[in-house]
């Protein structure tokens, strides 16, 4: 059996960390204790060691504020308990519950879990690909529905509480906040309001009753971060995003970033609708749409894409004919010809959308890959063929059908 006390790493056990945080303890039983991972409203999370079972592991010391809150540590430990029953592969899984010798409050020990938080991830990298934020909402949404099946609500559905593993793996973490459903799950006068005010749902927000359905808007606004880089509400307080979320309606994220599918949008609303009712009603509808979604994205590359919504035109060439979908065919007229006569008096800043004099509004599209032509064959169409620039241009706001531009083309301008 491994000794504790030992400071070296017999073959095949991991590392020590360097201890630059160090805990209030050195061991907790058969766990040693090593360095900071991080901090949270409930406490601190340390990296440690199962000396029995020779693995690493996360172990969570709950505030010494909370710890004094005899009613809270209760029911915290109740549903640790619970939640400890989820065996799933997208759940943070806990392994053991003790009591700290000086104070008695609780810690948990917590499956060790290498990799990163979404939040931390998109304020890296920005919004993630389509196909990666669709894989993390079905592994999140699975993970929820294996809590539901043992009568947990999450209630703090977040990217800061979501891991993408080394792997790829998604894990959900922190089920702390949870209440049992055989409970009241409306809050009392003397609770307070459970959850973060960019995700919350609405009903979550005003101290209602809430269900699954509170997790879905919650997760929806997740989705919504992921995928646009930005939280679906902003505010200078918690209550004005929290008002914002109970009756205002979030940008669309099609007008946030080039190349989202609107059948991808149609989810994230109808997860963030304001009525419950009107949400997906369990976890098996939301995952079948996303997998019915999926399974389209797949065929696309996952990288800027002309669709629709955001084909336009060159404004320094005519391009070919281009169909992303639909009958209506968008396509963007810059004008080629008159262009230079309608651009700012100083010239338009590379990065930037302008307006010219005309009020004609031009969108600046970075560098990249993007798909033209229709996979349908259409006739006086091109196949569909990837395209690269290697320099970024504008592209105006214009939009008309292929009726239409036909009809340009030939001077007889409708």
């Amino acid at each position: 059996m491994a000794n504790c006390d030992t400071v070296t790493a017999p073959a095949g056990r991991p590392t020590p960390v360097k201890k630059t945080n160090k805990p209030p303890f050195d061991k907790l039983g058969n766990f040693e204790l090593r360095g900071l991972l991080g901090k949270g409203g409930m406490g601190e999370v340390y990296e440690g060691f199962d000396c029995e079972l020779e693995r690493q592991v996360a172990i969570k010391l709950l505030s010494a504020a909370i710890a004094q809150d005899e009613e809270f540590i209760e029911k915290f430990l109740s549903e640790a308990r619970l939640a400890a029953q989820i065996d799933h592969e997208n759940v943070c899984r806990v392994y053991h519950l003790g009591r700290l010798p000086k104070n008695n409050a609780p810690y948990i020990v917590m499956e060790y879990l290498a990799g990163q938080n979404l939040s931390q991830k998109v304020k890296e990298v920005g919004p993630l690909p389509i196909n990666q934020c669709l894989e993390v909402i079905k592994g999140t949404a699975r993970a929820l529905a294996a809590a539901y099946e043992k009568k947990v609500l999450h209630r703090d559905v977040k990217p800061s509480n979501i891991m993408m593993l080394d792997d790829g793996t998604v894990k959900v973490t922190d089920f702390g906040l949870a209440r049992l459903l055989k409970e009241s799950a409306k809050l009392s006068a003397t609770d307070h309001i459970v959850g973060t005010p960019h995700y919350i749902s609405p009903e979550a927000g005003q101290g209602k009753s809430f269900d699954l359905r509170s997790d879905i808007y919650s997760l929806g606004a997740t989705f919504y971060h992921l995928l646009t880089g930005r939280v679906p509400f902003d505010g200078p307080t918690p209550l004005s995003v929290l008002n914002s979320h109970v009756h205002d309606t979030p940008p669309d994220p099609c007008s946030l970033r080039v190349g989202i599918p609107r059948a991808l949008t149609a989810i994230i609303q109808k997860m963030m609708a304001k009525e419950a009712d009107l949400r997906f009603q369990d976890y098996d509808e939301l995952i079948e749409a996303l997998d019915e979604l999926a399974a389209l994205q797949s065929e696309v590359d996952d990288t800027p894409t002309v669709t629709a919504q955001t084909v336009r035109l060159k404004k320094t060439s005519a391009f070919p004919y281009v169909k992303a979908g639909g009958i209506a065919l968008l396509l963007a007229i810059s004008l080629w010809l008159a262009v230079p006569a309608f651009l700012p008096i100083n010239g338009p800043q590379k990065g930037q959308d302008f307006v010219n004099s005309i009020g004609q509004k031009f969108i600046w599209i970075g560098p990249g890959k993007f798909l033209m032509g229709t996979k349908e064959g259409n006739k006086g169409e091109a196949p569909q063929h990837e395209v690269t620039f290697a320099e970024g241009f504008w592209l105006s706001e214009t939009e008309v059908t292929q009726a239409q531009w036909k009809a340009i083309r030939k001077g007889d301008l409708p």
